[in-house]
């Protein structure tokens, strides 16, 4: 697998005065072009000087 792209929205769930966002990291297999790309997303909160991750990373297949 190979990274595709990477896409950063505001994310809707967020602590009280904190800055996060969801990050989605799309991964495509470049020796088959059928095969569904892989998908992560996880929250960042970036409100202080060291990022945190917020919850569990999500995974799942899209056909784009």
């Amino acid at each position: 697998m190979e990274l595709d792209s990477i896409d950063i929205e505001k994310s809707p769930f967020c602590r009280l005065d904190s800055d996060c966002w969801d990050v989605k990291l799309k991964f495509f297999d470049p020796e088959n072009s059928r095969r569904a790309k892989k998908i992560f997303r996880f929250t960042i909160d970036v409100s202080d000087l060291i990022p945190v991750t917020l919850g569990d990373v999500r995974t799942w297949s899209s056909a784009h």
